[in-house]
């Protein structure tokens, strides 16, 4: 497949994407489910549910940033913003990064990366956090390659007792996860 880095578009995610990153979406589930060994992980929610949550990251200071080739989305990250009190900034925080798996390697999560540091760096947002789980050998290179750099290790608290059947179908399994943070030094000041 001949995709030259040219060839991709990056932007934000616009109203008539959301069937195109469900897509996607359901991709990198299966390439999760393959990578770690879980046969039983299943997104439970419905496309209504995914559609109204869509909306409500697209009405805010929130973004979703899309790779395109052609008119395909080959890769996107959804960005959140969260406030941090003690020091009196933004942070984003990146919730999926995903490039679809015949598209690896082309410099598109490269892109990806580099669009939302220059929309964070020109919207005063400090820092930059995502985790990852520490299966996914590929994204954990990705990363380190890509200016993030590993903070710490995290974990993750699961509410399925509370929630049970609403997250997830089956057990999750605890997995640790690995936490990367770029601070944008020149937002510091």
């Amino acid at each position: 497949m001949d995709v030259i880095g040219a060839d991709i578009d990056v932007c934000f995610s616009t109203p008539k994407d959301f069937k195109k990153i469900i897509i996607l979406l359901d991709e990198i589930t299966e390439t999760i489910n393959h990578k770690k060994g879980w046969s039983k992980y299943k997104v439970s929610t419905t496309l209504a549910r995914q559609k109204d949550v869509y909306k409500k990251i697209l009405l805010g200071e929130n973004k979703i940033f899309v790779a395109k080739y052609k008119e395909e989305i080959v890769g996107l990250i959804n960005m959140q913003i969260v406030y941090n009190l003690r020091h009196g900034w933004r942070r984003a925080h990146l919730e999926e990064v995903v490039v679809h798996s015949k598209y690896r390697g082309l410099g598109i999560g490269t892109k990806l990366i580099n669009a939302v540091k220059n929309h964070c760096l020109s919207n005063k947002i400090k820092v930059i956090k995502l985790m990852c789980g520490n299966q996914l050998t590929d994204a954990l290179a990705f990363y380190k390659k890509t200016a993030l750099f590993l903070k710490i290790r995290g974990y993750d608290l699961s509410l399925n007792n509370i929630w049970a059947g609403t997250i997830y179908r089956g057990v999750r399994p605890k997995a640790e996860r690995w936490i990367f943070l770029a601070v944008l030094s020149s937002q510091l000041k």
